[in-house]
């Protein structure tokens, strides 16, 4: 069973505490995600877990976590104007 693990939630809106749903987005990471980054190696690689349930050897250079982390700060950083904004927060939860 797949079951949550982490999320980031960015939210922004003009009126402080006040999110506007357009610029609110959030990333999930999830206990598969969680197992299958525990699993790489010293040489960036690690196995993924294919549609038939077998395992591939699959080349990376971040885990999921990392790059979930980074598209969220990034589209933090993407909303982060003055002249649309006033404010933008970034919530980290570990479940």
């Amino acid at each position: 069973m797949t079951a949550a693990k982490a999320m980031w939630q960015v939210t922004a809106g003009v009126i402080p505490g006040t999110a506007e749903d357009e610029y609110t987005r959030a990333w999930g990471y999830t206990s598969r995600n969680y197992e299958a980054d525990k699993l790489i190696t010293a040489e960036n690689a690690r196995i993924i877990i294919n549609a038939e349930n077998e395992k591939e050897l699959s080349e990376v250079t971040d885990t999921r976590f990392m790059i979930l982390r980074d598209e969220a700060y990034s589209y933090a950083k993407e909303v982060t104007d003055p002249n649309v904004v006033n404010w933008v927060k970034v919530d980290f939860i570990w479940y």
